[in-house]
């Protein structure tokens, strides 16, 4: 078994497929020395990250590869070092798919995903806190998926998130004051409506009154009207006076009578009166409850969002916290990176800060 540096084993034109288990490995001849190609896009962390891929040893068995994933994981090497980062991603996807516990291929392929034209900062971002899982102290893992937390979080993108937060936490406090007003609306609405109910009741028990009223001197008319008939059909009674009296007594059970008619149908009317009111004052209830609903829907609604856009700010906040810690266990593994790590930790504190105005 041969331990070889990656500096030069980046110079093998290593084959893009992976030669068939069991089969001895024979590696073209080195075509000079040359560091691997790592372009500058701007951040520092390229230029760290390109020592610690120098620094990595990767191991060359004479022996057959049981899964293949080594020959993919070299050859991937070979195309990284052309250059060809789709070729060289496609390599570390295979590798990774025989033998899923590798860190340093998760780490090559992120910087690959990044090389890209179009740099996949998420796929990169995924792989770098993969190999993280699998060797926790994988420096350039660290740094790598601590600054692109960082880089993630941008001034502006904070500022959309904060600004988001405020705008449905004040929709929030309108709809919630709206559905304080609407409901109290509904509250009166309802005590009107309880309100006529009682002058509802009212009227009925007066109509039910001037109904047993009538009732009564309807009975008594009844009883007047046949005493009068007796008096006119007694042979015996010739009394003249009976009969006056039996007569003035009818026609005053007739007015009692007329008068109950009359008092009664008044009540009656009162009552009807009333329960229009009542229908009226029920609708009222009816369309306010709809009111309400829809305000409860929107303040609800409102809430939610506020959740949301509070989920999405908390979000950020761990991602950049992740990121403090990653960084600070950079610099507890390797204390010459302090200089350059630092101002990345401040950025970041600043910018949880922001995320926290309150």
């Amino acid at each position: 078994m041969r331990i070889l540096p990656i500096f030069l084993l980046a110079f093998a034109a290593f084959p893009s497929s992976a030669p068939a288990q069991g089969a001895k490995k024979e590696h073209p001849p080195f075509t000079g020395p040359a560091p691997i190609p790592v372009p500058e896009l701007g951040p520092e962390c390229f230029t760290l990250m390109n020592r610690d891929l120098m620094a990595i040893q990767l191991t060359v068995s004479d022996q057959a590869d049981p899964s293949g994933a080594q020959a993919y994981r070299l050859s991937g090497i070979g195309l990284l070092s052309e250059s060809d980062w789709a070729g060289a991603i496609t390599a570390f996807t295979q590798s990774l798919k025989l033998n899923k516990n590798q860190a340093d291929v998760y780490l090559l392929r992120g910087f690959a995903l990044l090389k890209q034209a179009t740099p996949d900062t998420d796929g990169a971002l995924n792989d770098f806190d993969q190999a993280i899982l699998l060797e926790a102290k994988q420096i350039s893992a660290l740094y790598m998926s601590a600054h692109l937390r960082n880089q993630k979080w941008t001034d502006e993108k904070i500022k959309t998130r904060v600004d988001e937060l405020k705008k449905v936490t004040d929709a929030k406090t309108t709809a919630k004051t709206k559905l304080d007003k609407e409901t109290a609306a509904l509250k009166d609405a309802q005590d009107a409506a309880d309100a006529q109910q009682k002058k509802v009741d009212d009227a009925k028990s007066s109509a039910d009154r001037a109904q047993t009223d009538l009732n009564g001197k309807q009975t008594n008319l009844d009883t007047a009207n046949a005493n009068y008939r007796r008096v006119i059909d007694d042979p015996n009674d010739k009394d003249q006076k009976n009969l006056d009296r039996a007569k003035a007594i009818l026609k005053d059970e007739k007015e009692k009578v007329d008068n109950a008619i009359k008092a009664l149908k008044e009540y009656k009317e009162t009552e009807d009166k009333e329960n229009k009111e009542l229908t009226k004052k029920n609708a009222e209830v009816t369309k306010q409850k709809k009111v309400v609903d829809t305000a409860t829907t929107d303040s609800e609604k409102a809430g939610t969002e506020v959740q949301n856009k509070t989920a999405k700010i908390t979000a950020a906040v761990q991602d950049l916290q992740l990121a403090v810690q990653n960084f600070k266990t950079v610099i507890s593994l390797d204390p010459n990176r302090k200089a350059k790590v630092d101002p990345e930790i401040e950025k970041a504190n600043k910018k949880i800060k922001d995320l926290s105005p309150n």
